[in-house]
């Protein structure tokens, strides 16, 4: 009587322990460190393009964020157009 007592108790909590197996399992793949990436070099012409589309989606970006400061009235200043505060330029004149 006392082992099936305990057979009864064992198989409820035996998918408990399946299932904490399995996420110690996922966890330790988890922590495993990964493969590195490969890098490669890339031609001078491609970063030179990629750089400047970069930049020129960067002051696009400045560009809207200045015409919605000068709509509200807010002052703004960028670090990528010089002399961009529009609303100093009018208190100065």
């Amino acid at each position: 009587m006392t082992q099936d007592c305990c057979e009864r108790l064992y198989a409820l909590s035996s998918t408990k322990q399946l299932e904490g197996k399995q996420r110690r399992e996922e966890i330790e793949r988890a922590r495993r460190p990964r493969a590195p990436m490969e890098t490669k070099k890339i031609p001078m012409s491609q970063a030179g393009r990629m750089y400047e589309k970069s930049m020129m989606h960067l002051i696009d970006k400045e560009m809207r964020l200045m015409n919605e400061a000068v709509e509200k009235e807010i002052d703004f200043e960028s670090y990528l157009i010089p002399q961009s505060n529009p609303l100093a330029k009018q208190s100065n004149e």
